[in-house]
């Protein structure tokens, strides 16, 4: 912080050294940041799909209850918010269920993010 003749002030190195830690913390920060808004991003997309995904369930069960799974086409798709879905209804043979296959992407995506589900329902036939 001083020279030898009793002069105050800093160094010329002392000044780029200061900089260069500053500039690392500052550095690390944005980093920091910029990591946190992407992962925020991802856990609000997957929370979206998996509220999809038990909506889309939940819709099943109704058309379940009220004996109407068999009266749409075998493979349903549609969008939601961000998101695809889609859902396969294979009746099983002798066993008076529907088979289905439900899942829930993103739609426009770098990632490949997929949940699926597979769930079986009463057909309704006797």
């Amino acid at each position: 912080m001083s020279d030898k003749r009793g002069e105050k002030g800093f160094l010329l190195f002392e000044l780029v050294a200061g900089s260069a830690v500053l500039a690392v913390g500052i550095t690390l920060v944005i980093q920091a940041f910029s990591s946190s808004a992407r992962a925020h991003a991802v856990s609000r997309d997957m929370a979206e799909a998996v509220f999809l995904m038990e909506d889309k369930i939940q819709e099943l069960g109704f058309k379940e209850q009220r004996g109407r799974l068999g009266q749409e086409p075998p493979e349903v798709t549609g969008t939601a918010g961000r998101c695809v879905w889609k859902y396969v209804l294979v009746l099983v043979p002798d066993t008076n269920l529907y088979l289905c296959n439900l899942s829930v992407a993103r739609k426009d995506s770098e990632r490949k993010d997929l949940l699926t589900a597979g769930s079986y329902y009463n057909a309704g036939v006797r």
